[in-house]
């Protein structure tokens, strides 16, 4: 029995990868959707559930023309590709704070997910401008509306109450975080003994204690497949 259900990368490190090329930044963007592809492909078969952390909150410090091209490439492929992943059976579920987004993402963006949502052969989350402490904010805003709707009390909030009030609710924890570029952050729906972290430059790896100690050798095939689909 495959111990995987949810998988969820933060695919981060293309420009610098690209830069480390002597290429422009936006090139790595571009070898990162070809990244995304072959890790679709292999989880489709082995893991119920991908999460693809794609744009978050702090990215919009970046160049502006970097940001737009990012964009562009996302709905470009969004668009492309919706008809495949219905004809697969893939869920695409938004997560993140879309409000932000230009108007052209959000129709592309609520139209592949409102088109795939009866799809059940396998759930990809992706997340548009989103970060960890921005989800639990929001979270936070709609559990304060909702207290004063219930008219609850403050001891009646317990983590399963919390959790509702997530964008990620209805979607299992994610059982292992790989992290490309080196820099880790925890997020609420990871598990801390299945964490790792990967320089996309040096393609180490860093795993917890808990991690480095579980002896299911199907496991660790599939994380080193993973790992070498992961390098761009």
């Amino acid at each position: 029995m495959n111990i995987l259900n949810h998988i969820g990368i933060i695919m981060d490190g293309n420009g610098r990868w690209a830069e480390s090329r002597g290429l422009m930044r936006f090139m790595g963007h571009d070898e990162g959707i070809k990244t995304f592809e072959k890790t679709l492909e292999w989880c489709i078969e082995e893991i119920p559930f991908l999460s693809v952390y794609a744009f978050s909150t702090e990215n919009w410090t970046r160049e502006s023309v970097e940001v737009d091209h990012i964009f562009m490439l996302m709905n470009k492929y969004l668009k492309m590709k919706q008809q495949e992943l219905i004809d697969r059976g893939i869920c695409v579920n938004i997560i993140g704070d879309t409000t932000k987004l230009d108007q052209e993402c959000i129709d592309i963006v609520e139209d592949i997910a409102k088109n795939t949502k009866s799809n059940r052969n396998m759930t990809v989350q992706l997340a548009v401008n989103y970060g960890g402490r921005d989800e639990i904010v929001r979270a936070t805003k709609k559990l304060f509306l909702e207290i004063q709707d219930k008219d609850m009390s403050i001891n009646d909030i317990t983590e399963e109450i919390f959790e509702r009030h997530l964008d990620t609710c209805g979607i299992p924890d994610v059982d292992l975080l790989i992290r490309t570029g080196a820099l880790l952050n925890i997020l609420w729906t990871v598990k801390e003994n299945m964490v790792m972290s990967t320089s996309s430059m040096s393609f180490e790896m860093s795993i917890t204690q808990d991690y480095r100690e579980k002896s299911n050798f199907s496991l660790i095939r599939e994380v080193c497949i993973f790992m070498w689909i992961m390098e761009i």
